[in-house]
């Protein structure tokens, strides 16, 4: 009888260890994100993020990204990028979904696609001349 009762206690001593630490464990705040895991527009954006290299024209609300293959884009971006017109720059940012903005879209933009721009510089090279018509 005597060995009995000592397994039970034996057996409630290690229940009670193991509950205590899984509630020490469950009492930790949980983490909190970082900051380069948080993204905010403005900041520089991952690298995992789609890049697109071409030639920058237009002006303020209107610009548009042409690349060597004669794709455009119709840039969105609460930079200041005017800096940038007239120059061969990337960008890394995402296409929008087909119907976005469609309403707000200039008809100067023709068939191009909009991108919102997570971030842009300038790159060596420069943009072909325009061509006569």
């Amino acid at each position: 009888m005597k060995k009995l009762l000592m397994f039970a206690l034996l057996a409630l001593m290690t229940a009670g260890i193991a509950v205590a630490q899984d509630a020490a464990a469950g009492s930790q705040p949980p983490a909190q994100p970082t900051a380069q895991q948080e993204s905010t527009v403005g900041q520089p954006t991952e690298m995992n993020e789609p890049l697109y290299k071409g030639c920058l024209s237009g002006s303020k609300d209107n610009y548009i990204l042409t690349d060597d293959k004669g794709n455009t884009f119709r840039l969105h971006s609460d930079k200041d990028i005017n800096e940038h017109v007239g120059k061969m720059v990337e960008i890394r940012g995402n296409v929008k979904t087909e119907g976005v903005d469609s309403q707000k879209q200039p008809a100067a933009a023709g068939n191009a696609k909009d991108l919102d721009v997570g971030d842009i510089k300038s790159v060596s090279g420069s943009c072909p001349a325009a061509e006569a018509k």
